[in-house]
């Protein structure tokens, strides 16, 4: 089913939260080359906007050639066999979405998702109340991404999907650095239960939905440009972008060098995850690899 695929997605749009930089930047496009450090070959990263569809990649040649040039793909999380994201994803038998909400506050979210689901999805309303704040939100920005993320084609798969396709086709080991679990981990301790739940009415109402819209269509108008703001001099201060971006960036690293050492590799990871002082492309640098930008 939709809602449920939706749930275990990558943390798509959320990383797009994080706030613009008023620093001086560079305009960059999404793909970057590692080298360095005695490896074997060229490793490349490059940065996706996970809401957006994939096809758009195709027309750059330059992704192609450096996919052709690795040997094994790496995303983010992949599902492990058995996995169980009740315990993330809901609120246990005594605890409800309601609680952390005002009344009004929680029609509003209630209604929104009356006007969005129809057929069989329609009996996931009334489950909505034991979500978890972040799963609710999850759902919102996924419906709200097929008008706003530029995508003329809502069913066509997502960016990372399509490249992870792309990499199967041509024979390439499949591996991620974390697991969905760690995914949703992460996204919990981004902030206190009652502070996501206050968040929620605003993403699906005028006071805040606008706004959100306008954000992530920008945001996808920009990405789809090829040539970005990269900040590499700011510090991740708030909770979220420690929880969501930093503290995984540190636990990746962890592992990426193991694996470029071994044979070379094609990292995608959303584009968020590239910048900042706790970015990967300042993590590899500080760690003595040589990291270059590949105009698209």
């Amino acid at each position: 089913m939709m809602l449920i695929r939706t749930m275990i997605l990558p943390l798509a749009a959320l990383l797009l939260a994080i706030p613009a930089r008023s620093q001086q930047s560079t305009r960059y496009s999404q793909l970057w080359k590692v080298t360095g450090k005695g490896l074997p070959a060229p490793s490349f990263l490059f940065g996706t906007m996970h809401n957006i569809g994939g096809t758009f990649v195709d027309s750059f040649p330059a992704i192609s050639r450096s996919l052709a040039k690795t040997k094994v793909f790496v995303c983010e999380a992949l599902p492990s066999t058995g996995d169980d994201y009740s315990d993330l994803l809901h609120f246990p038998a005594n605890d409800s979405l309601q609680r952390y909400m005002t009344a009004t506050d929680f029609d509003t979210v209630m209604q929104f998702f009356r006007s969005k689901l129809t057929g069989e999805d329609t009996v996931f309303l009334a489950q909505l109340p034991r979500l978890k704040p972040q799963a609710v939100n999850q759902l919102i920005l996924e419906f709200k991404s097929e008008g706003t993320s530029g995508n003329a084609a809502p069913a066509e798969a997502g960016l990372d999907d399509h490249l992870k396709s792309l990499a199967g086709q041509q024979g390439m080991r499949i591996t991620a650095l974390e697991t969905i679990r760690d995914q949703v981990v992460a996204l919990s301790a981004s902030a206190a239960v009652k502070d996501q739940a206050s968040k929620l009415a605003g993403r699906v109402s005028g006071r805040s939905g606008e706004a959100d819209n306008q954000f992530q269509l920008d945001k996808a108008t920009e990405y789809r440009s090829r040539r970005i703001p990269y900040h590499f001099d700011y510090p991740l201060t708030s909770q979220f972008e420690k929880a969501v971006a930093g503290s995984r960036n540190k636990k990746w690293m962890e592992k990426i060098p193991a694996i470029i050492a071994k044979e070379p590799a094609f990292i995608a990871v959303g584009n968020d995850h590239l910048i900042s002082e706790e970015g990967l492309i300042m993590l590899l640098r500080n760690a003595g690899y040589k990291v270059t930008n590949i105009p698209l």
